[in-house]
């Protein structure tokens, strides 16, 4: 896994950079200066309102700047059990990283329960059709995609407002490319977007 952070937030790959996938979900600054992985626990440093910190891998985003002076975060390091920010007018403020994940974990545990969730398709591997199920924690406008392996766009499942709610959706590879039989053995990927939420996942056609 792989993440990055730039003035949108922070960003996620689960294949090595192929597809990215913002995980925004509570932060509220989204000017990522600085970012820690130490897994599945994430840690970022924002240009404006102090650190932010997942403990399920960019899930879930909760505030955990308590002693902070200084949002404006340039630095974030790890030294033996702390945890160490420097910012913007040269404070340098320090935690021991189990309070941090300790404090965010009594927070949002029940918070992540109720998160978004795209589920891995069943039967996979598949031929020709598949159901993609997924569940959202609230209402908004969904996007569900299928992408090749070189990134290119096959198919849209979904492309419309949905209320909170589980749903499933079926895709058949014989309904593209007509007159060729349909798409042809290998890996694609789907895609599930709603607000700051974008997962994506693998599957496999096999004929």
């Amino acid at each position: 896994n792989v993440y990055l952070g730039n003035d949108e937030g922070v960003y996620f790959s689960n294949n090595n950079g192929f597809f990215w996938n913002l995980i925004n979900n509570g932060l509220t600054n989204t000017y990522v200066r600085a970012l820690i992985v130490i897994h599945p626990n994430l840690l970022v440093g924002t240009s404006g309102q102090g650190i932010f910190v997942s403990t399920n891998s960019g899930a879930l985003w909760s505030p955990a700047d308590t002693g902070l002076t200084d949002g404006f975060i340039y630095c974030l390091a790890l030294g033996g059990s702390k945890l160490f920010a420097g910012s913007l007018n040269g404070e340098i403020w320090s935690r021991p990283i189990s309070e941090v994940v300790t404090e965010v974990n009594e927070r949002s545990r029940s918070d992540v329960a109720d998160n978004f969730m795209l589920y891995q398709n069943y039967p996979n591997p598949f031929n020709p059709s598949t159901k993609i199920s997924y569940r959202l924690a609230k209402a908004g406008y969904v996007t569900l995609k299928v992408f090749d392996a070189l990134g290119k766009e096959l198919a849209t499942l979904v492309d419309c407002n949905q209320n909170a709610g589980s749903y499933s959706v079926e895709f058949n590879s014989g309904n593209l490319s007509p007159g060729s039989g349909g798409l042809s053995s290998g890996i694609y990927f789907y895609r599930l977007k709603t607000g700051n939420y974008s997962v994506v996942k693998k599957m496999m056609l096999l004929k």
